[in-house]
């Protein structure tokens, strides 16, 4: 696992040469990121490049609104945001298994939550070489 200081997403693509176009491009083939997304946008208000990402594939696996998860996983109201997502309690970042566990409770949240960080953390692993 790498740990990155306190770097937020958007300083780690930034600060990474060709991190976010190779990251992009790696998670458009795999059909993470949508063609017409920017990662840099997506990823703003996350605290770590990871967490973006785990919450990219979740939403994608999961079949979970990324708006509605980005709100509960950073505390920042994203925009545009659907009427349908409630937000984090009291306005306070959660942790991505909470979120989970929020958006789709049928699902086994903590082994989602800890597989897709393990992916995210390979994904920019590979991205970065």
């Amino acid at each position: 696992m790498i740990k990155r200081g306190s770097k937020s997403a958007n300083e780690e693509l930034a600060s990474s040469g060709n991190l976010e176009a190779r990251l992009t491009h790696q998670l458009q083939v795999q059909g993470i990121l949508p063609q017409d997304k920017n990662l840099q946008d997506l990823c703003s208000a996350f605290r770590e490049l990871a967490e973006c990402v785990a919450s990219l594939r979740v939403s994608r696996t999961l079949q979970i609104d990324f708006t509605c998860l980005k709100w509960d996983v950073t505390g920042i109201k994203p925009k545009p945001v659907a009427d349908s997502c409630a937000g984090p309690a009291g306005g306070k970042a959660m942790g991505l298994h909470r979120a989970i566990d929020l958006l789709k409770p049928d699902s086994n949240a903590k082994a989602e939550a800890k597989n897709t960080l393990k992916r995210a953390h390979e994904d920019i692993k590979d991205a970065g070489e």
